[in-house]
C-alpha cells in the first residue's frame, strides 16, 4: 500500500463496472486519495445487463464506493476530446479539491457492435467518422487532458504524476485494430515527449500498456453466461479467457489480467517509489509479448 493521504486524483474513464479506469479509482482512493472520476454520459437504457445489473449506476456508484473507503469522491460528466468540457471538468475538480497532483487517463473509444464487444475492422473498411471518433477520444483527449492538467501542475509547483494508458496494441498492433493500435502508439510518443518536457518541473509522465485483461467491458457476455451457468467470476474469467480457447494470447503466466493488476501498476507509478522514473511504457501483461 502506499500513501496518498491528502493528494487528488484525476482518473478518466471511470463508469464501467468492473473497468480498468474503475479499479484505478478505488486503488488510488484505499492508498488514501480524494479521487475525481470523469466520463462521457452514458445511457442506461444501451447498458448490456450484465453492466445494469445489480444497480450499477455508473460514476455515482464509483464515488459511492470511494466515500465508504474513507475518502472523498467527486463525478463530472465530461467528454474529453471537447477542450470547454475538459477546462469545466479540470475546473470543477480544482474548486472541490484545490489541486491536482496525479492524472490517470483511461478513456479510449470502444468501438462496439451490437453484442456490445469491439468490434474488428480492417483500415480499408474502416468508416472515416469511426477513424475520425478514435483520434479525438484517444489521442487528442489524451492530449488535452495532460495539456490542461499538466499547466496546473507546473504553475502550482506540484511534482505531479500523470499515467497514460496505453495498450500492448500500441507496440504490436494487430489485425483489425489498425487505427486503436495507431492512436495508442501515438499516446506512448506524447508520454515520452511529456516526461522530457515536464521533468526539469518534477513531474513524472509514464504509461502502462495492459495485455488481454478481463473486464467486462469486453467480455461481459461470455463471463456474464459463465457466471449464470453457476461459476464464480474468478471461475468465469478462467473459463472464458483460458479454457474456452477465445482468447489464446495469455502470456506465460496462463492468466488474463484483471483490473486490479493494471491498478497496482497505476498506483506504483504515482508513489514516491517511482520518483526515478519517467518516459516508460510498462507492459502490464503477464509475459503476454514474450517470444512475440
Amino acid at each position: 500500500m502506499y500513501d496518498f493521504t491528502g493528494k487528488t486524483a484525476l482518473v478518466t474513464g471511470t463508469s464501467r463496472r468492473k473497468g480498468i479506469g474503475c479499479a484505478i479509482a478505488l486503488r488510488l482512493a484505499r492508498d488514501g486519495a480524494n479521487v475525481v472520476v470523469t466520463d462521457r454520459p452514458i445511457d442506461r437504457s444501451t447498458l448490456a445487463s450484465w453492466e445494469s445489473d445489480g444497480g450499477w449506476k455508473g460514476m455515482p456508484s464509483v464515488v459511492a464506493q470511494i466515500e465508504e473507503l474513507g475518502c472523498r469522491g467527486l463525478s463530472v460528466e465530461a467528454d474529453v476530446s471537447d477542450p470547454d468540457q475538459v477546462e469545466a471538468l479540470v475546473s470543477a475538480a480544482l474548486d472541490q479539491f484545490g489541486n491536482i497532483d496525479i492524472l490517470v487517463n483511461n478513456h479510449k473509444y470502444f468501438d462496439a457492435g451490437k453484442e456490445h464487444s469491439l468490434s474488428r475492422r480492417s483500415v480499408i473498411d474502416l468508416p472515416n467518422e469511426i477513424f475520425d471518433a478514435y483520434v479525438d477520444v484517444n489521442l487528442k483527449g489524451t492530449f488535452l487532458m495532460c495539456k490542461r492538467v499538466g499547466s496546473h501542475m507546473v504553475d502550482r509547483g506540484i511534482s505531479g504524476k500523470i499515467v497514460n494508458i496505453g495498450s500492448l496494441a500500441g507496440k504490436r498492433p494487430r489485425p483489425g485494430m489498425g487505427i486503436y493500435s495507431a492512436t495508442k502508439a501515438g499516446i506512448l510518443r506524447l508520454t515520452e515527449a511529456l516526461a522530457l518536457e515536464l521533468g526539469s518541473h518534477g513531474i513524472n509522465v509514464n504509461a502502462i500498456c495492459p495485455g488481454a485483461t478481463a473486464t467486462w467491458g469486453t467480455s461481459g457476455r461470455a463471463l456474464s453466461e459463465a457466471v449464470e451457468s453457476g461459476f464464480s467470476e474468478d471461475e468465469a474469467v478462467d473459463e472464458v479467457y483460458v479454457r474456452s480457447g477465445q482468447f489464446p494470447q495469455t502470456g506465460a503466466l496462463g492468466r488474463p489480467g484483471r483490473p486490479e493488476d493494471q491498478a497496482n501498476a497505476v498506483a506504483f507509478l504515482c508513489s514516491s517509489e517511482a520518483d526515478f522514473i519517467t518516459g516508460q511504457a510498462i507492459n502490464v501483461c503477464g509475459g503476454q509479448l514474450i517470444g512475440m
